[in-house]
Parts: C-alpha cells; sequence; structure tokens
C-alpha cells in the first residue's frame, strides 16, 4: 500500500480501446491519436465567464469555495485503482467544513465525477459566482503520467521510448504535449476524449481564478507532484514579471493553445505539492492492522489533520504542522512535500483572512468525545514530577477509531477507541494535543494542559538570543538629515543589559564560519538588509531574535509607507529607504520563534499595522506564570515603537532618548522574567507619556507569522 502510484507504465500492458495494439504503429498513426481521442493532452478545460466586475472591492469580506478532485483510475485497461482517492475527497471536504467553510460551498468530484467534463463544469460555475478576495481550495489527486507513459499507453505497450519527447523538436503538436506535460489521469468516461488534465490546463484554471481577484491554494497529491512546476508556469503568464508578445497563429496540428495572462489585480497563489519532482507518494490504511480499513492518501491524511490543528491556516503554518505529525514508522520517509506561496501571511481560508493577528479559537468537540483517564482530570494544569508522562484515554464515539495522535504523533490505539502514549515534557508548562479519526471521517480534539517542574528553564529556552542593534547616528550629506545626539549610547547601553543579564549575543557565526556583526552603527541600506537576511539563514525556531534601530524614520503621506533611514539614504528618494514593506519580508524570512522589533525613529507606529493586544492587569501571580509559559510556546511578533505616526524625542533621558531610557529602566529592573507587552504596559508607556509629547505603541505585526505569542525576556540563571 505504501507505493500507491507505481509507474503507470507496468499497469497499462492491457491495451485500451483507443490506442493503438499491434506490432508497429506508424508516425502518422500516432498523430492521429494525438489529434483524436488524445488532444485532451494539449486542451484546456473548456471554460466561459462573466466580464470582470469593475470596479472590485478589495474591502469586502470574502467567501471560502472548494473543489475536491479525486480519480482512482490508473487508466482504461488497467484494473487498478488508487483506493485513497474518494476517502481522502471525503476526509478534506470533513476537515474544511469543521474550519468554518460553508458545506454548500464545497465540489466534491470523486467516481464517475472524476472527469474533466465534470472539473470544468465546477470551475465554470465557480467562475460565475466568485467575488474579490474570495478564497479557493482545490484539492486534486490522481496518477501523474510522463509523456513517455503516455506514447506507451497510446502504442498500446509498443512503444518503450518516449516519441513524444524525440519528435517534438520537428513537430509543433508534440511540442505542444511536451510543453503541456507532465498529466494527471480522470476516471473514465464515454466522452469522445481521454480523460486527460495536463500541467498547463491547471495552470490555466488557476489563471482563471485567480483573474477574480480570488486567493488560490491548489493541492495536487500525486507521485512527481512538484514536478507540474505550477509556480513557473505562473510567473510565465504575469506580464507584471514578463512583457510577451506573439505575431504568429495556431491553428489545429499546431503547439498548445496560448495561456491566458495574469491581470494586475490577481489574487494570491499558494500551492501544495504531496511530494517532489522525484519522489512517490503513498496511501495508508487506518488501522493498518486490518485488510478491511479504509485506505487514505498519505498526504491528504496529514494536511486533513493539519487544517484541523493549526490555528493560523497561513501556508507557513501549515506546512510546519504537516512536518510536525509523526506516524508510524514505515511512513518517515514520505516527508518530501513541497509548499509554496506569494503570500506568507495569508490564510487559505477567507474566514479567517480578516481575523486580528492572534489567531481564533479551534472549533472543539463536547467535553466527553475525549475522555483522559491519566493523567487525572483537573482544573487547572497537572503539576508533575516525572519528565515522562505515560497519557491514557479513550474517544467515545458511535463509529469506530482508526487513529489516534498525541502531540502529533502516532499514539497506540484500538478500534474501540483506547489509546495510550508516552509524552516527553519540557520543563514547564505542557500543552498536549490530542486528536482522533473515526469512521466517518470526524475529526475530535481535545487539548490537556500538564506542568513539568522547571518552569523559568522553559521559558529561558533552549536557543541562542541574537539582539540585531542598527544605530544611524551621523547622518548628513546626501541624506539631507541632521545628526542626532544619542542613538550610539543608546545601542551600546541595550547592548549591555541585553548580553550581560539576558544572555543575548551581538555577534553571530555564519554557516562558513566567519562572524556577522549584530551591532551596527551608521548601517547602509545595503549592510541592514544583508544582516536581516544572514540572520535569518542562522536562526532556528528556538531562538530568539531582538531587532532595535534607533535613527531618522519618515513618513510618505501619498502611499501612507513608514521608512527608516539608512546612513546612505538620498533625501527625496523613497527608494534608497527601508521600508515597512521591506522589514516585514525580512520578518516572514526569520524561522526564530520569538522576535521582537523595537523601533525608536520618527513615524515608527506607522511601520506594521496589528490588533490590540490582550490585557495583563488583571492576572495574578500563578496565572501571571502560566502566561508567560503559553506566550513563550507560541510563534511570536511583536513590535514596540517609541511614538505613533509622529515625531519623537532624541535625548531627554540622561544621555539617552526617552524611550531608550524607559527600555533600559525596564530591562534591568524587572525581578523575574517579563513579556515584551509587560515591558511596555509597565516601564515604556508611563516613563515615554509623562516626560514626552509623544505616545509610544506596542502591538503584535500583523501579516509576519505572528501566532498568538509573546516575547518574553528571561534573565540568566544567577
Amino acid at each position: 500500500m505504501l507505493r500507491r502510484f507505481l509507474a503507470l507504465v507496468l499497469l497499462l500492458l492491457v491495451a485500451p480501446s483507443a490506442a493503438l495494439a499491434q506490432e508497429e504503429v506508424t508516425y502518422d498513426q500516432m498523430r492521429a491519436l494525438a489529434e483524436g481521442p488524445f488532444a485532451s493532452l494539449t486542451q484546456f478545460l473548456p471554460l466561459t465567464e462573466p466580464a470582470l466586475a469593475a470596479p472590485c472591492d478589495l474591502t469586502r469580506p470574502g467567501q471560502s469555495h472548494a473543489i475536491l478532485f479525486g480519480a482512482d483510475s490508473f487508466g482504461p485497461g488497467s484494473g487498478a485503482v488508487l483506493a485513497g482517492a474518494a476517502n481522502s475527497i471525503a476526509l478534506m471536504a470533513e476537515a474544511l467544513t469543521r474550519r468554518g467553510l460553508p458545506a454548500d460551498n464545497i465540489l466534491r468530484l470523486d467516481g464517475a465525477n472524476a472527469t474533466r467534463a465534470a472539473l470544468a463544469q465546477g470551475a465554470e460555475g465557480l467562475l460565475w459566482r466568485l467575488g474579490c478576495t474570495d478564497h479557493v481550495v482545490l484539492y486534486i489527486t490522481g496518477v501523474s503520467a510522463s509523456t513517455k507513459s503516455i506514447a506507451e499507453w497510446m502504442t498500446g505497450g509498443w512503444s518503450k521510448d518516449d516519441w513524444i519527447s524525440a519528435s517534438a523538436e520537428t513537430d509543433p503538436l508534440m511540442r505542444g504535449i511536451v510543453s503541456s506535460a507532465p498529466f494527471l489521469l480522470g476516471n473514465p468516461s464515454t466522452a469522445a476524449e481521454q480523460e486527460i488534465l495536463s500541467a498547463a490546463a491547471l495552470s490555466e484554471l488557476v489563471t482563471r481564478l485567480r483573474n477574480r481577484a480570488a486567493h488560490v491554494t491548489l493541492i495536487l497529491d500525486t507521485t512527481y507532484a512538484a514536478g507540474f512546476d505550477l509556480a513557473a508556469r505562473q510567473m510565465r503568464v504575469d506580464p507584471r514579471l514578463l512583457w510577451r508578445e506573439s505575431r504568429g497563429s495556431q491553428t489545429a496540428g499546431g503547439e498548445a493553445p496560448l495561456p491566458t495572462a495574469l491581470s494586475a489585480r490577481a489574487g494570491a497563489l499558494s500551492l501544495l505539492y504531496s511530494a517532489d519532482r522525484t519522489s512517490m507518494s503513498a496511501e495508508m490504511r487506518l488501522p493498518d492492522d486490518s485488510p478491511q480499513s479504509p485506505v487514505y492518501n498519505l498526504f491528504g491524511f496529514k494536511l486533513a489533520a493539519a487544517i484541523q490543528a493549526d490555528a493560523a491556516l497561513t501556508v507557513p503554518s501549515l506546512g510546519r504542522a504537516i512536518a510536525a505529525i509523526s506516524l508510524a514508522p514505515q511512513y518517515q520517509h514520505y516527508q518530501n512535500h513541497v509548499i509554496e506561496t506569494t503570500d506568507a501571511s495569508l490564510p487559505i481560508l477567507a474566514e479567517l483572512a480578516a481575523a486580528a493577528p492572534v489567531p481564533p479559537a479551534l472549533p472543539a468537540d463536547g467535553p466527553d468525545v475525549i475522555r483522559i483517564t491519566a493523567p487525572e482530570a483537573s482544573r487547572t494544569a497537572a503539576a508533575l514530577d516525572d519528565p515522562v508522562l505515560t497519557l491514557k484515554g479513550a474517544v467515545h464515539w458511535p463509529e469506530d477509531t482508526l487513529i489516534v495522535l498525541v502531540g502529533k504523533e502516532q499514539a497506540l490505539s484500538r478500534a474501540d477507541g483506547s489509546f495510550q502514549h508516552e509524552v516527553a515534557l519540557q520543563p514547564g508548562l505542557n500543552r498536549i494535543e490530542i486528536m482522533a479519526m473515526t469512521r466517518d471521517n470526524r475529526q475530535h480534539s481535545k487539548v490537556i494542559e500538564v506542568t513539568y517542574s522547571g518552569g523559568e528553564v522553559a521559558r529561558a529556552g533552549t536557543g541562542k538570543r541574537y539582539a540585531l542593534l542598527i544605530a544611524n547616528q551621523t547622518y548628513g550629506g546626501t541624506t539631507g538629515m541632521p545628526a542626532l545626539a544619542t542613538p550610539f549610547a543608546d545601542a551600546d547601553a541595550l547592548a549591555a543589559v541585553l548580553t550581560r543579564r539576558y544572555g543575548f549575543v551581538t555577534e553571530a557565526t555564519l554557516p562558513d564560519g566567519s562572524p556577522l556583526p549584530l551591532l551596527l552603527k551608521d548601517a547602509s541600506r545595503a549592510t541592514i538588509e544583508a544582516t536581516l537576511f544572514h540572520l535569518s539563514q542562522i536562526a532556528g525556531a528556538e531562538d530568539q531574535v531582538l531587532i532595535y534601530y534607533g535613527g531618522h524614520g519618515v513618513f510618505e503621506e501619498v502611499t501612507g509607507t513608514a521608512f527608516w533611514l539608512p546612513a546612505d539614504a538620498v533625501a527625496g528618494v523613497p527608494p534608497s529607504y527601508l521600508s515597512a514593506s521591506g522589514i516585514s519580508e525580512a520578518l516572514l524570512r526569520l524561522q526564530a520563534g520569538s522576535v521582537v522589533v523595537i523601533s525608536d525613529s520618527c513615524y515608527s507606529g506607522a511601520l506594521m499595522r496589528g490588533a490590540p493586544p490582550q490585557d495583563f492587569a488583571a492576572l495574578d501571580a500563578a496565572d501571571r506564570a502560566r502566561v508567560l509559559d503559553r506566550l513563550s510556546d507560541k510563534r511570536s511578533r511583536v513590535l514596540i515603537t517609541s511614538g505613533a505616526n509622529e515625531p519623537v524625542a532624541d535625548g531627554g533621558g540622561d544621555g539617552h532618548s526617552i524611550f531608550a531610557r524607559a527600555l533600559l529602566t525596564g530591562l534591568s529592573e524587572a525581578t523575574g522574567p517579563i513579556a515584551a507587552q509587560e515591558l511596555f504596559d509597565d516601564f515604556v508607556f508611563p516613563i515615554v507619556i509623562g516626560r514626552a509629547e509623544q505616545e509610544p505603541q506596542y502591538r503584535p505585526i500583523a501579516k509576519s507569522g505572528h501566532e498568538g505569542g509573546d516575547f518574553v525576556f528571561t534573565p540568566l540563571a544567577p
């Protein structure tokens, strides 16, 4: 069952009726096949659509739609089928519905409906319903085929060579087939043409959907899925990247039709491939100890589980959730998916796109579906002394239990719902997620919290702490800006307290062993951008990154954009500045679990937008400790600024800016671990607001990968 997508050539030994079964096949006969029953090799789906609405209201709340296409055929004449296709479609529909996608907006195409005609009809209906900012999820699974496999199929097994590719140089039709490859097989139908869907046809469908200003997520679950290379196809039709003019005509017998160009308002694109260009995909039985067990696509199951478990549902967070799922050993080496996106901050569902940076709570079952028998339930997080917890429980549901994941690892479970799994605990608060899937494709979830001694060790973490301190002070020359008085002193003082009291480093080591200075004075734009990039290659998921900027900032009214001014900025030339969008891109590259950006410059409050933070004021000491544990465990991207969209003071803080003095006071006087928001609430805001005409800001950074945590400063052990 593991290698479900066996080589197509081995499964097409029985010649289908549309192909030729004889000892020799002439070139004319093969060309006739390519123009007749195999014309679908170069054809797009036949789609008509309404004219684009004008104007497009990009502020309207979008809706989500899904087309789930699951073909199980290995081609006419083959008795083999993909046993997991229909079950995977049902599972994906259930997962999307549970996350808020209306059931009426999900089109399931499997069995007799997994055909080109049904897909074209469903896609055309969707094109007429789509509005600006809607989201579309396309899940497509089936058997993939190369031009060599197609050539053998067309000749009834006579040709073992890839005569299609061999003829492409001289024959425009064969060149069109090669340019359209690879292919996905649909299920047999009564249509005159074979049920074949090319990579070119898939890309054309995606273009049509994106041109409605809709955001498209395409999930391709097949062998060698990344070889369809839809990102490259989409880039070739994007006039913003490549301008093209063709004066030739394409008639019958010529190359493949020209693809539609992307419009200027095209929506975002996300691609999730189940396997890379050289890897097989797999199926799995659940449970795997019975031949009668239902079969699922391995990647489809993991993706559905990730959709249920991941709060943010952005493509990067989904990728992390998929990678974290650990199944039985025989499935371990199928961790070869490929994920690409044009907008790493955009959720795949419209219902989440307008949400605050802190993701909403996940849907949950009633409290009695998953019952934990060990450890005993308590109203607060159970306190444990043993670093290994044997978790026991049972799933209470009318249908049999197929699989249980504990902390994203496959647990020992039985059909009656009972399960057991050993969990290695980390010091401090441990949040353990349990997910169970039952035979009706329902996924049930529960979260328990336990504490293991060593909470401050947990908050301190096992990773490194990097402090990138940028102090631009001198200016003059082409910048047209006056020199500042305190950035050098501010950065030096912050470096001292961060390194001495909190264990940060201000110099990193690149992979080649060379040093990377992180204390930058009078830094050019190129130096800042290069340092941010190198830091993204070094800092890992367990690390913390603090980015401090002290220097001039400007705000451009026309574009509503805030900028940091590098030391080599040219007055009046915004492209020489460092924009908020450039900073956001740098944050998206960072893999560090916690990142805080601290900006001491004019107009820094306009750098990045986000929702208001939560309230710490009502927490007692015990609750505060638990909150700090939770915040440090979640991915965070937060911003502290010296002011809103306004000028700020340089000086006034006994040799430092007022803002820097407030930071130094808080970091020096904190008696233990302190969250960035607490640092702001207890020190920065009251000190600055009481001494200057500026209003500092704190907020999570929107569209940066923030997942509900906060940056926690933890002092070194005495």
